[in-house]
């Protein structure tokens, strides 16, 4: 990619902020191309304290009752998503069933951190078992298969928000949370959520740099012949994830010269 004055920022790989609103509006009218996603914009910042002292690992209550008794069927979505009412019908919330629990722990373990999707409670009824979770929106998933093209700013948002909860989780000494674009969560305010009640099974780093190559639609041959759309940086970063901790990771800064179109 070729220089650009009018482009070229110093900014973070991965983002502690998003870029992407301010970066289109720093761009030529006739280089801006309008996001496909539902929203990348980071929400309004909630206050430092307030998020240290709240976080952490939860005990999900879990409930021996019918849970209709307290939620009421809202709408089934394609995906077979089933959303509910509650509080007065003022918020939709999911409702999962689940047959199985990840050994030595309850049926659901909740963290409560702003990129983990939060547990509400479990329900055991006549032999049937069912969580209550928050609803955030559509995953990484549906996107890549909908052939949505993610600029570099949109994948380093994106993998900053999952660094964060990658980091927490390691910080309370836990093994690391499955990554994957099915339980990578956007909502549609720029909430970035590990859906991490989806997969039980036990992960490695590794699974964040098969998570960008996806993102980057790239595979390690075709990102290292130097073809490609990506800076010198992002690629660097790509490869850094074998060797470096989460936390150093989070740490990797450089320079976007230049903003992708697809």
């Amino acid at each position: 990619m070729g220089e650009s004055t009018n482009t070229a920022r110093k900014t973070r790989w991965p983002i502690t902020v998003c870029p992407v609103a301010d970066c289109l509006e720093e761009r030529d009218i006739a280089e801006r191309r309008p996001t496909r996603l539902l929203s990348l914009e980071q929400p309004a910042p909630s206050c430092t304290k307030k998020e240290f002292w709240t976080a952490g690992l939860i005990e999900v209550p879990s409930l021996a009752c019918n849970p209709w008794d307290f939620y009421e069927p809202f709408l089934k979505l394609s995906s077979g998503t089933r959303l509910v009412l509650c509080n007065d019908r003022t918020a939709v919330r999911e409702i999962r069933d689940f047959n199985t629990a990840p050994p030595n722990e309850s049926p659901y373990s909740s963290i409560r951190h702003k990129n983990f999707v939060n547990i509400y409670e479990t329900y055991v009824f006549k032999g049937e078992a069912s969580a209550i979770v928050e609803y955030v929106g559509i995953s990484l998933e549906d996107l890549l298969q909908e052939s949505i093209c993610f600029s570099e700013p949109e994948i380093a948002y994106i993998i900053s928000q999952v660094l964060a909860g990658i980091n927490f989780f390691w910080s309370k000494k836990r093994n690391h949370v499955c990554i994957s674009t099915q339980n990578i969560m956007l909502s549609v305010n720029g909430e970035v959520k590990i859906d991490h009640t989806k997969d039980y099974s036990p992960s490695d780093i590794n699974s964040l740099r098969f998570l960008v190559l996806q993102m980057m639609r790239e595979t390690p041959e075709t990102l290292n012949s130097g073809v490609g759309k990506w800076s010198a940086e992002a690629i660097s970063f790509v490869e850094a994830i074998s060797w470096a901790s989460p936390y150093e990771l989070s740490d990797v800064s450089f320079t976007i010269d230049a903003f992708s179109s697809c």
